[in-house]
């Protein structure tokens, strides 16, 4: 058996963290998972995810899945989930879950990545560090998305934060 290995890493938009985060995966195992959240929900996202199915390096294996994760994820192996904060959207506002429902399905994801120990690497958006709008839902979605934060931070074996294409190592192993 392996040894399961969780790794978190944030940015805010366009910081270099999912190009990282793949690079960072590629390193770990020879032909990665590459759980990717989002949905097509208008033209940009479609231009969005077409160019990231472009750019992605082949030796990652592509399972695309928005919601129900743990339908998909893989009993070894190394698994890059991007991104936590399209799948936290996507169970309050198209799901209708409720906080404590994100809450306990991430927990249930951790688990079990843990219990399959997987290499688990998990990319999100720092969206707290601008002015946020005037509004209850946005207040409600980052409260939510930083307590997941708070979690994987607590939970990981390594903690990067990306700025301008370099991380930052706040927690496990410097690289």
């Amino acid at each position: 058996m392996g040894r399961h290995v969780l790794t978190f890493i944030s940015g805010g938009a366009r910081s270099g963290k999912s190009d990282w985060a793949e690079q960072f995966v590629l390193t770990q195992k020879e032909h990665p998972v590459y759980l990717a959240t989002a949905r097509v929900t208008d033209a940009e996202m479609e231009s969005r995810i077409t160019k990231h199915r472009e750019d992605r390096n082949s030796r990652f294996q592509l399972t695309e899945e928005p919601v129900n994760l743990l339908d998909v994820l893989p009993e070894q192996g190394a698994v890059l989930l991007d991104c936590l904060t399209i799948w936290t959207a996507n169970l309050l506002y198209q799901e209708h879950y409720s906080e404590q429902q994100v809450a306990d399905a991430l927990e249930a994801f951790l688990d079990e990545a843990r219990r399959r120990e997987l290499l688990l690497t998990i990319v999100s958006n720092d969206v707290n560090e601008a002015v946020l709008p005037d509004s209850v839902e946005v207040h409600r979605y980052v409260k939510v998305l930083e307590a997941g934060h708070r979690l994987l931070a607590k939970r990981a074996d390594n903690v990067y934060q990306l700025q301008a294409g370099i991380p930052v190592c706040w927690k496990g192993k410097s690289l």
